[in-house]
């Protein structure tokens, strides 16, 4: 799995484990959207690729840059 993927998958896991089902669907929502917006979280992406250009591929950056 690449450093993106890991920084997708540790997202993801982040907010489903703290969503819980109590949590409104509107504000379920609300979070992802704020999470995963299309092309927004630029700048993490960018320190990944170039630790990646470097040919420093750690799953703990993936992890940190979540």
């Amino acid at each position: 799995m690449g450093v993106i993927e890991r920084l997708e998958q540790s997202l993801e896991n982040s907010i489903e484990s703290n969503q819980g089902t109590t949590c409104p669907p509107r504000l379920k929502r609300a979070v992802r959207h704020a999470v995963f917006p299309a092309g927004a979280r630029i700048r993490p992406r960018i320190c990944l690729a170039v630790a990646k250009a470097c040919e420093c591929d750690h799953a703990e950056l993936a992890y940190a840059a979540a």
